[in-house]
């Protein structure tokens, strides 16, 4: 027991030397400094990350509204076409027909008709291969 605090030694509170004291402020100020560095680092590195994210969206806003003009051009021109009694057409495919004779599909545009048809009969001399020749034969 100590005789001044009537405390034992063990719980009465150390006193520092001054050399004890400089280490701990000293020791304090390199954590702080530590900090402050890694957090400068952390937010280079977020920068970094927001540079690459954020690109210059200039040129695509101007191709889409280059693209979308010209979306309107072509319907624009597509119901003139339509109106002067242009091709018929069915969701932008031309409109098929289905052949009568031999039963292929052909577009219902075209001014010389089935295409199949034409050339059997060019290139063969014969007729479509739906038609027969002759009539029943008993």
């Amino acid at each position: 027991l100590c005789w001044a605090t009537g405390l034992r030694r063990r719980d009465r509170p150390a006193m520092a030397s001054t050399g004890q004291i400089q280490a701990k402020e000293m020791a304090k100020a390199a954590q702080r400094a530590k900090e402050a560095s890694n957090h400068a680092k952390k937010q280079a590195r977020k920068d970094a990350e927001w540079a690459k994210g954020a690109k210059d969206t200039s040129a695509s806003d101007a191709a889409a509204a280059s693209s979308a003009a010209a979306v309107e051009r072509r319907q624009a021109s597509k119901a003139a076409e339509a109106k002067e009694g242009g091709p018929a057409v069915s969701g932008g495919a031309p409109l098929m027909k289905k052949c009568k004779e031999c039963k292929k599909q052909y577009n219902a545009n075209s001014k010389k008709g089935c295409q199949n048809c034409i050339d059997l009969l060019f290139a063969g001399g014969g007729t479509a291969p739906g038609k027969k020749k002759g009539g029943k034969k008993k």
